[in-house]
C-alpha cells in the first residue's frame, strides 16, 4: 500500500472502532469499552507513524512506546496514563484464568 493508503487505513478503522466504543459506554460496556479504545489510540498513533517515517508501524500494542518511535512529546502524566492504558490492555486480553 501507498503511504496515503496506509494513513487511511488506520484512520478510517480507527473511526469504525470509535463508534463501537461510544456504544458501549452507552450500554455501559465500560470494561470492553476500555479495550476499543485503546485499539483507537493505537491505530491513530500507527497512522501518525506511517506519516512520520513512510513504512508500515510496528506490530506493537504498547501505545507509549509508539508515541516514542514517533517522536512524540509526552509529560509526565501522559506518559503515566499511556502505560496504564496499555497495562489494562494488556490484562484484560491475558487475564489469569
Amino acid at each position: 500500500m501507498k503511504k496515503e493508503e496506509l494513513i487511511k487505513y488506520w484512520i478510517e478503522t480507527a473511526e469504525e472502532d470509535y463508534k463501537t466504543v461510544k456504544s458501549m459506554v452507552e450500554t455501559k460496556n465500560n470494561n470492553w469499552a476500555l479495550f476499543i479504545a485503546h485499539l483507537v489510540i493505537e491505530k491513530l498513533l500507527k497512522a501518525y507513524y506511517v506519516k512520520i517515517h513512510n513504512t508500515n508501524p510496528p506490530k506493537i500494542h504498547d501505545l507509549y512506546r509508539l508515541c516514542k518511535l514517533s517522536n512524540i512529546d509526552l509529560n509526565d502524566e501522559k506518559e503515566k496514563n499511556l502505560i496504564l492504558f496499555t497495562t489494562f490492555q494488556i490484562e484484560a486480553r491475558y487475564q489469569d484464568l
